[in-house]
């Protein structure tokens, strides 16, 4: 999505319904090295027809918003205590919010549990500036956020063309946020099995396509999802009959580029309101890990031991030559994903 002459990634669309009349559709937008921030129409059926109202908002801090505790006495507001009713007016800086009106639904919080979600909304006297408190309502307490906002036209933003949105797709997704730690503990779980007596090459021969998996779960959007599951069958087909035919590993790479430029065309084209041009991300976790599992069953199955180390950085070292390979293939043929 081009919005303000920036490019965003739609991480979530959410839509929340409070009744027949009343209902908010939120898309989050991120990019990498700037704030999150979320596009929101809300849709209220009137006596007229259909009023949209198009605000897009970003999170600040709830101290930054101030009210009246008593007449005259602005004061920050702070989670706790939190205030037990809408105040009738807020500040941010020096400018005056007149409370709008309040609305109720229901959603997901943090640990992905159903929650009652109030939101204050209030506007300047120009209705063009926003400013939303939303209240969660936690079994514990309450948490209430704060968020600055702009009400938008729609000829502000603008959904991109397939062929900008892959063009663009990789340099505003930004990289999943627990990728890091996963890798760290991976490290200390396989230093922690190494001296524990596992054979490193076991090791070797398992973290790989275990760490893809994690990847694949946290980071797959729905168009990674099923290209995921296509190729894995695929490539698990593929690996059975060729090791029944007893074909050479490069007739192997040579069905595995196949695969990896059919399955994304078929699903491209089959959805091609899905379709994404991350195909680095989508091969080093779905072609990658299969190369890497068939790559050390040959090594376990065919290679004299004990082994030696040149053999086990010739199994590493293959799969890892493959997928780069089918990478820059793939690169170079962009229509192909």
């Amino acid at each position: 999505m081009r919005c303000h002459q920036a490019d965003w990634f739609v991480s979530t669309r959410e839509t929340y319904k409070e009744s027949e009349d009343y209902q908010e559709i939120q898309w989050t937008l991120v990019a990498k090295g700037k704030a999150t921030i979320y596009l929101i129409r809300s849709e209220e059926k009137k006596e007229a027809g259909l009023e949209c109202v198009w605000v897009l908002t970003k999170q600040i801090p709830l101290n930054s918003v101030q009210h009246q505790s008593v007449p005259e006495n602005w004061q920050p507001l702070f989670e706790e205590p939190f205030v037990s009713a809408p105040p009738q007016a807020v500040k941010l800086g020096p400018t005056l919010f007149n409370f709008d009106g309040e609305t109720s639904c229901r959603a997901k919080d943090d640990e992905g549990l159903l929650v009652t979600k109030l939101t204050w909304d209030y506007y300047d006297d120009t209705r063009t500036r926003n400013v939303a408190i939303e209240v969660w309502k936690e079994s514990d307490r309450d948490y209430p956020e704060a968020y600055e906002g702009t009400v938008v036209q729609t000829s502000e933003f603008e959904i991109l063309p397939e062929e900008k949105r892959r063009a663009v797709l990789r340099k505003v997704k930004p990289a999943g946020k627990g990728l890091l730690p996963a890798l760290w503990t991976f490290v200390f779980i396989g230093l922690f099995l190494f001296l524990s007596g596992v054979p490193l090459d076991y090791l070797i021969a398992g973290i790989v396509p275990v760490f893809a998996i994690v990847v694949l779960v946290q980071e797959a959007s729905l168009f990674w999802s099923l290209v995921a599951g296509l190729m894995w069958i695929a490539l698990a087909g593929m690996f059975f009959f060729m090791d029944r035919i007893q074909a050479s590993f490069w007739g192997v790479a040579l069905g595995a580029l196949a695969v990896s430029i059919l399955v994304p065309r078929i699903v491209a084209s089959a959805r091609p309101d899905l379709a994404e041009g991350a195909n680095g991300p989508i091969l080093f976790t779905n072609l990658l890990p299969p190369l890497w599992i068939y790559s050390f069953f040959i090594y376990f199955k065919c290679a004299p031991g004990p082994h030696e180390a040149f053999q086990l950085i010739t199994a590493c070292l293959l799969p890892v030559a493959i997928t780069s390979i089918v990478y820059l293939i793939t690169r170079r043929f962009q229509n192909a994903f």
